[in-house]
């Protein structure tokens, strides 16, 4: 099967180059058009007393950075779209924006024992919805 339409989700981890280079691999076998996503969480980048830190507000130009330190193929670089939204949810909008895809990449960390028994991981619960095949790459 050829995957043409490749949506790589990232969560902006140090430990996702597997990942990233899993995806180009297979979108540069494949002939296909891939598209690096990140949701940023709407408080991300703030500080608060009232909440917890929603981690750091990615951008475009860090998300590309990311790729290329991680993907060594120029071409692959120049080809690839890369996205950076904001949401509430952003478990909803990867399964949004993989409609219409052929495969989505989304990378996975092990979580401790107990919380594995008592909840899905975050890739779990995004494959559970996907409206397409999910390659799910085990990172660092």
């Amino acid at each position: 099967m050829l995957y043409n339409k490749i949506l790589l989700a990232v969560a902006g981890r140090d430990t996702e180059g597997p990942v990233m280079a899993e995806a180009a691999r297979v979108t540069c076998e494949c002939g296909g058009q891939l598209e690096v996503l990140h949701v940023n969480d709407t408080h991300a980048g703030e500080i608060s007393l009232m909440a917890p830190y929603a981690g750091h507000k990615f951008t475009e130009k860090e998300l590309k950075d990311m790729f290329a330190a991680n993907v060594k193929d120029a071409d692959q670089l120049k080809k690839t779209k890369f996205t950076v939204m904001t949401s509430e949810n952003h478990i909803q909008e990867i399964i949004k924006a993989a409609q219409g895809r052929d495969l989505l990449v989304l990378g996975h960390q092990r979580m401790p024992f107990l919380q594995a028994m008592l909840t899905d991981s975050t890739d779990e619960k995004i494959s559970n919805q996907s409206p397409c095949p999910v390659l799910v790459v085990h990172e660092e």
